[in-house]
């Protein structure tokens, strides 16, 4: 069984609350943040120490035909074999699916990225991509970029 940890609110830094909400709603997050009160919380990085335990064959066949045609423009790129994780976290109802694949021939790894929130009025987080390429100089080091 995989353990996630909690997510801390009052350890978020000021800028990571405007991060998550870049308006003057944000005070209140503030004020909570200085009166040590967390609040609840969902992020598109898993709280967990190995993702080993999430993979999957496939997602159902709803969220398959959400996934296509980004896993087709990223085939045509040149990139293979998908990985999916569908990673369920009951302390914060999050709900992450992944789909990552690696280049056929270049040290670069893609992930299509989709996460749900079942907190808040309008779950559906959005999907977005993740490329991840190999930084020079750096064992083992890599570099993310979000489009």
């Amino acid at each position: 069984m995989n353990q996630f940890y909690d997510i801390d609110s009052t350890r978020w830094t000021l800028r990571e609350y405007w991060w998550g909400n870049p308006s003057p709603m944000v005070l209140v997050g503030w004020m909570l943040k200085w009166m040590r009160v967390r609040i609840p919380a969902s992020c598109d990085d898993p709280n967990v120490e190995s993702l080993a335990g999430f993979v999957t064959d496939s997602f159902s066949p709803q969220l398959d035909e959400r996934f296509r045609p980004e896993l087709e423009k990223l085939q045509q790129l040149g990139f293979c074999d998908p990985v999916f994780h569908w990673i369920w976290d009951p302390g914060t109802r999050t709900t992450l699916h992944w789909a990552t694949l690696r280049h056929a021939t270049e040290p670069h790894l893609a992930r299509v990225h989709l996460r749900f929130w079942q907190k808040v009025k309008k779950q559906d987080r959005g999907m977005f991509m993740i490329f991840l390429t190999e930084l020079e100089g750096a064992e083992g080091g890599f570099v993310t970029a979000d489009v």
